[in-house]
């Protein structure tokens, strides 16, 4: 028979254990860091220094970490809505599905190319650079829409043109899906490496990269562009 103080323990043990958070419960209350990580070099493999797949966050800790910057993000234009920002974060996660690119992937260019402003301004170099990924000359924003009427076939249209392409259209290019596939002819021999190549093609041209090359030194774009996507992959907001 066990005694009354050994059963008092026994429940209080086990109401522990019910209330005590998983894993993953702890995982997603990782705080964001804090500036934009580390500086980085070389080919994008883990030998380099740059981090493996096993090192980046979790999708749901990504958006949690950056959704109030998302909310913040229309620097001198009307701020997301709360259903215009969740839009956001079903578009990432049908793209996701749709193209077989990783949904944190998407996120790191969303932040990276217009901090997950939906009313973002379009971009011009060689062509026309709209939307939330900034993709090549898609068909979708929401350049001065009302507030909160930026629609989720216009939030997830953005999305779509930057993950999966747009050579839908005569003027179109390639999106994450392509320059992903376009990496691992160009040295990238594992996921990750694969996405930080692409990060290069996708920020400064499909020519702009040759096998071996230091992604911080491209001829032309933003030198820090695939370091930050990595550092944005392991929890950095900024």
């Amino acid at each position: 028979m066990y005694s009354l103080t050994a059963i008092t323990v026994l429940l209080s043990l086990a109401s522990q254990s019910l209330g005590a958070p998983t894993p993953k419960e702890i995982t997603a209350r990782k705080p964001a860091l804090s500036g934009s990580g580390p500086t980085r070099s070389g080919d994008g493999s883990v030998a380099a220094g740059w981090p493996a797949t096993s090192d980046w966050l979790t999708f749901d800790t990504l958006w949690t970490a950056n959704v109030d910057t998302i909310n913040a993000a229309c620097t001198g234009a009307i701020q997301n809505s709360a259903a215009e920002t969740a839009d956001i974060k079903t578009g990432i996660l049908s793209a996701a599905s749709a193209y077989g690119v990783d949904s944190r992937y998407i996120l790191a260019t969303i932040m990276q190319e217009s901090h997950g402003c939906v009313r973002v301004g379009t971009t011009a170099g060689g062509n026309a650079n709209p939307g939330l990924m900034q993709d090549h000359d898609g068909d979708y924003n929401c350049i001065g829409v009302a507030a909160g009427a930026c629609s989720a076939t216009q939030i997830s249209g953005m999305i779509n043109d930057g993950t999966g392409g747009t050579l839908y259209k005569a003027s179109g290019g390639n999106g994450l899906e392509q320059e992903i596939a376009k990496a691992a002819t160009l040295g990238g021999t594992t996921a990750a490496q694969d996405v930080y190549i692409a990060a290069r093609l996708y920020n400064s041209g499909d020519y702009s990269y040759a096998a071996g090359d230091d992604l911080s030194n491209p001829p032309d774009a933003t030198p820090t562009y695939c370091q930050d996507i990595a550092n944005r992959l392991i929890g950095y907001v900024f």
